[in-house]
């Protein structure tokens, strides 16, 4: 069984250690997991990438070439809101292994 992990909960499970995440960053990440299992499933595409951009601008933002924590959004990543908004869907396995996977992907 695959797991899908939708790009708004990749960008908030990202953006909830940092600041902003490249799309080279993204690109590392998306071949790291497909390395270490192949069942998770993720989208990077750039009109996922805009789309979550676009659907949740109090929360993210385009800077240059990364995504970026929108300007106040401190109080969203603050709360329990990115976990219950975004990350009740992703098991916790997953989030730990898209972690590990990204802090070796930089």
């Amino acid at each position: 069984m695959c797991d899908v992990v939708k790009t708004d909960a990749l960008l908030a499970l990202l953006l909830s250690n940092r600041q902003k995440v490249s799309f080279r960053e993204l690109r590392q990440l998306r071949d790291r997991v497909v390395e270490a299992n192949p069942d998770v499933v993720m989208d990077i595409s750039a009109p996922s990438v805009d789309m979550a951009v676009r659907y949740y601008p109090e929360i993210f933002m385009f800077q240059g070439a990364c995504v970026a924590r929108a300007n106040h959004a401190k109080r969203f990543f603050d709360s329990e809101y990115i976990r219950d908004e975004f990350l009740s869907t992703v098991p916790q396995e997953v989030t730990s292994e898209l972690m590990a996977c990204f802090q070796t992907a930089g």
